[in-house]
C-alpha cells in the first residue's frame, strides 16, 4: 500500500532562506520540512528514506558541491527517484537555464526573489492531487473556507425558500490509471487545459450558479435551484466543454470524473452533504471507467 506523502525537502545552502521557506510552508501544509544543505547530503538522504514519503523537493541550482541541474538529472535517471516532484527555486535564471530546467523534468521554476503568494500558488497546483499530509479536496475546510462559507449561506437560503441545491465535484485525470495530470512533461499543458476548461464551464452556467477551482484539475460547482434531474443538463454541458478543450489542446488521454449531491435528498445539513460528495468522488477514483467522450 502506498504510504501517505509526508515530507517536503528544502535543498539550499542558505540557512536563512531554508528557515524562511520552512516557516512559510509549515504554516500552509501538514508536511515535515527536511532541510538539506548540499547535493551529497541530498543523495545520502534519498538513499536512506522511503521515497514514497516525499511529496516534493524544492532545490536551488547553485549548491556548494554541485549544479542543481545535474542533481535533478541524476534523480530522473534513477528508477527509484524518477517520479519525484521537483520545483527549482533559484536566482540568476536566464532563458537558457530556464529551458534546461524544463528539459530535466522539473515540474516548475520559481525565480528568487519571489512573492510568497506566487510560490504557494505553484505548490498548491502541484500538491492538490497528491495524498499529502491533510488531504486537499473539501476535507480540509481550512483550505476551502471561502467555499465552505458560501455553500453554508446557499444552503440556508435553500432551506428558507424551500428549493433544491446541488453540489457537483469535477476533476480530470489520466485515462486508464487515473493518475494526476499535474506531473510529467505535459504538466504545464494540462494546467493550461484546466484553466480553459474552467472558463468554458463558467460560460455554460446560469448567473445563479458558481464554479470554483479547488486545484488545477479539480472544480466545485454550486447550483442553486437545481434538482437531480436538472443536474443532468449541467453534466451534459460540462462534458461538452471538456471535450472541446481536449480537442483544442490536441490531448486525448484525459478522463473527466464528476459526481453530485443534492439538498435535501442527499443530506439535511452542510457537513452531511459535503461528506456524501467526497465519498462519491473517492469511489470514482478507485474505480476507473472509460475515457470521457472526445
Amino acid at each position: 500500500m502506498l504510504r501517505q506523502k509526508s515530507k517536503l525537502l528544502i535543498v539550499d545552502d542558505s540557512p536563512l532562506f531554508r528557515t524562511y521557506l520552512k516557516k512559510l510552508l509549515a504554516s500552509q501544509y501538514a508536511l515535515e520540512m527536511i532541510e538539506i544543505n548540499t547535493a551529497r547530503e541530498l543523495q545520502s538522504y534519498l538513499n536512506n528514506i522511503d521515497i514514497r514519503e516525499i511529496a516534493l523537493v524544492l532545490i536551488d541550482l547553485h549548491l556548494p558541491d554541485g549544479n542543481g541541474l545535474e542533481v535533478i538529472e541524476k534523480i530522473r535517471m534513477n528508477p527509484a527517484t524518477s517520479d519525484l516532484a521537483v520545483i527549482v527555486v533559484s536566482s540568476y535564471i536566464d532563458k537558457n537555464t530556464a529551458l534546461q530546467v524544463i528539459r530535466t523534468g522539473a515540474q516548475d521554476l520559481v525565480v528568487k526573489p519571489f512573492e510568497a503568494e506566487e510560490l504557494l500558488e505553484r505548490l498548491d497546483k502541484l500538491l492538490a492531487s497528491e495524498p499529502v499530509g491533510q488531504p486537499i479536496y473539501l476535507r480540509d475546510f481550512k483550505e476551502v473556507n471561502d467555499y465552505y462559507q458560501q455553500i453554508n449561506e446557499e444552503m440556508k437560503r435553500a432551506k428558507r425558500a424551500d428549493y433544491p441545491l446541488t453540489l457537483l465535484l469535477a476533476g480530470f485525470f489520466r485515462s486508464g490509471s487515473l493518475a494526476s495530470p499535474l506531473s510529467g512533461a505535459d504538466c504545464r499543458l494540462n494546467i493550461a487545459l484546466g484553466d480553459a476548461f474552467l472558463q468554458l464551464m463558467r460560460e455554460s452556467l446560469r448567473e445563479t450558479d458558481s464554479v470554483y477551482s479547488l486545484a488545477a484539475n479539480e472544480y466545485l460547482l454550486v447550483l442553486p435551484f437545481t434538482c437531480a434531474q436538472g443536474t443532468v443538463t449541467v453534466l451534459e454541458n460540462i462534458n461538452q466543454a471538456f471535450a472541446k478543450v481536449l480537442q483544442r489542446s490536441g490531448s486525448s488521454d484525459m478522463t473527466l470524473l464528476t459526481t453530485a449531491v443534492t439538498y435535501p435528498g442527499d443530506g439535511s445539513d452542510l457537513r452531511e452533504v459535503i461528506a456524501g460528495l467526497e465519498k462519491s468522488f473517492q469511489a470514482l477514483l478507485v474505480s476507473p471507467r472509460p475515457p470521457a467522450s472526445q
